[in-house]
């Protein structure tokens, strides 16, 4: 089955390094001891996703506090064209990390972030608030791991309206890996945790999912949209 995920192990081509200027008074320019930079800072209208109902987030990671740093990975060694526009934003704060200089060790790519700096000012402690995709070639999402892997991954939905989820698994063709019964209506961000069984082997699965919307409370649900979303999963992330 994992056959249909080679293309996705593009060899790893080495570019010069880029330095990252902008004038926008709301970024921070950060100075590593490496001489890399990014973007960090603090901007409340920073978003993740192009439409309502997006996946805004995929990631694995523990949620324990914070030490000298934090390691950001991601699997794989597709092109590092495909990580240019890998974000990082924690919603409550408008905390941002972007133009992640990131490197490669054979397995993951890696960057990482010191957290004395903006985290520590913010009083940003764990990964559980973090929001981040990797979106890889062919549309197909990678998870960003935060830290040491966890047991679980967890996706993260948004919109700005009223919204429910009335069908939601987790799918490879005809084989249902997880189902969640329908959910509330509900604002913001919806959360599902998955921790995959042995049975869910290294492969390409869908998280499918029907939602309806409304503007406001009372008022009728507009027609049911079915999206799915592919992304990638092996065992060896969760270890």
């Amino acid at each position: 089955m994992y056959k249909d995920v080679d293309f996705i192990k593009e060899s790893f081509v080495k570019d010069r390094r880029v330095n990252c200027y902008s004038e926008q008074k709301d970024l921070d320019r950060i100075r590593t001891s490496f001489d890399e930079r990014y973007f960090e800072g603090q901007d409340k209208n920073t978003r993740i996703g192009s439409t309502a109902l997006d996946l805004i987030s995929l990631t694995v990671g523990n949620v324990n506090p914070f030490e000298d740093s934090l390691l950001i990975r991601i699997p794989g060694s597709m092109q590092k064209q495909y990580l240019q526009s890998v974000a990082i934003k924690e919603p409550e704060t408008g905390y941002f990390l972007k133009q992640i200089p990131f490197s490669h060790d054979g397995t993951y790519w890696f960057f990482r972030l010191p957290t004395r700096n903006w985290l520590a000012t913010l009083r940003i402690s764990s990964t559980e608030n973090l929001r981040a995709r990797v979106e890889g070639p062919q549309n197909i999402y990678f998870p960003l791991i935060f830290g040491q892997s966890a047991e679980q991954y967890q996706f993260v939905f948004s919109d700005v309206g009223q919204y429910r989820f009335i069908k939601t698994e987790i799918i490879q063709g005809e084989k249902q890996f997880e189902r969640w019964s329908e959910q509330e209506w509900q604002e913001g961000e919806k959360i599902f945790n998955w921790t995959p069984t042995s049975l869910a082997s290294k492969d390409i699965y869908e998280f499918s999912y029907t939602v309806e919307t409304r503007r406001n409370f009372g008022e009728a649900a507009t027609e049911p949209v079915s999206r799915s979303v592919k992304f990638v999963h092996d065992p060896d992330w969760l270890r």
